[in-house]
């Protein structure tokens, strides 16, 4: 049984455009893709780390 999906594509963008290969949906613009996730994600944990501190209740130890 063969696999439908196309099996020179990759399921990881970073990898994917390190090695040349073929990304779904993002085409050329994969390895910047890939370089802006990385600082966008940490702006959002970090925010959300900020949002949770603020709300943090300690169990008084």
């Amino acid at each position: 049984m063969t696999d439908a999906r196309n099996e020179d594509a990759t399921s990881s963008v970073p990898i994917g455009a390190l090695l040349g290969k073929p990304v779904p949906l993002l085409g050329d613009w994969a390895g910047a893709a890939a370089l802006a996730a990385g600082p966008i994600w940490v702006l959002i944990a970090m925010a959300y780390w900020r949002y949770a501190n603020s709300r943090y209740q300690g169990a008084g130890g």
